[in-house]
């Protein structure tokens, strides 16, 4: 039950923010739903991360927000995101799901239609929120697995990056043991 209220928590904050076409919310919801996606290992939350971040690239791309479909495209993924919402309020995870996955179709339609690049909008946001999934102190593997992402495409990607010059915010043992207590009611 506690995953359904940060599952409509997130929903809730990323329709808003999409709706207000706000960049830097989006970032921070995309940011704030790996972090719990991977000290939970909740798919559906990594689901939530990788919308709000591709949500996120979408509206930074002054071609796609010049275009005369956008609105169109805009106006659908707003529509599906309601409906995700609507679903994860009554408590409906099939329903919830079956509306991420029309946002994720919304985000593919755009990548498809205005994009400029081969790989699109989506997958570039698993391997990127992998890494971050990954910096968070869980397996490369489980990172993998848990956003979608190609693991070989990951470990090239985590290569490329100065991820580990940086102090990375790690979720240890320590930590995860008090989240399982807390969600065990001990």
């Amino acid at each position: 039950m506690e995953q359904n209220s940060k599952l409509l928590e997130f929903a809730g904050r990323m329709e808003g923010a999409f709706g207000k076409q706000s960049i830097i919310e989006l970032k921070d919801i995309s940011n704030d739903a790996i972090r719990l996606a991977a000290l939970k290992s909740s798919h559906l939350l990594s689901e939530v991360s990788l919308i709000a971040y591709s949500l996120h690239k979408l509206l930074t791309k002054v071609h796609i927000a010049e275009s005369g479909k956008w609105d169109a495209l805009r106006a659908e993924i707003g529509k599906d995101l309601g409906n995700a919402l609507a679903m994860i309020g009554k408590n409906d995870l099939k329903g919830f799901e079956k509306a991420l996955h029309g946002v994720i179709g919304g985000i593919a339609a755009v990548d498809s239609e205005l994009g400029n690049y081969v790989q699109g909008t989506y997958d570039k946001a698993r391997i990127k929120q992998a890494s971050r999934a990954y910096s968070f102190g869980i397996s490369l593997s489980r990172a993998a697995e848990l956003t979608g992402a190609d693991k070989k495409e990951l470990l090239q990607y985590i290569g490329a990056t100065k991820m580990h010059d940086e102090e990375a915010i790690k979720f240890g043992i320590g930590e995860r043991l008090k989240e399982l207590k807390r969600a065990l009611g001990k």
